[in-house]
């Protein structure tokens, strides 16, 4: 909360994540993968979510969410 990043600490991460901005990051997916870009106000999954659901999205490798990004669902 005191950064504004949102992100359950049971999600595996892949190596080299980079959050470029602070604030508005919800992160409920299954896994994140290598080399994932975040930007700010992305939400990933459902929000409110305790722990991993196989509803979850997975986010694969190099992928890159841009401001307001939306990712809810198996994708």
């Amino acid at each position: 909360a005191l950064w504004g990043i949102d992100m359950p600490y049971v999600v595996p991460i892949g190596r080299r994540l980079r959050i470029c901005h602070h604030g508005g990051v919800h992160m409920g997916a299954w896994s994140v993968g290598n080399d994932v870009t975040i930007r700010h106000a992305v939400t990933v999954g459902v929000a409110g979510i305790v722990e991993r659901t196989a509803r979850s999205p997975v986010i694969g490798d190099g992928v890159e969410l841009g401001p307001g990004a939306a990712i809810i669902g198996t994708v």
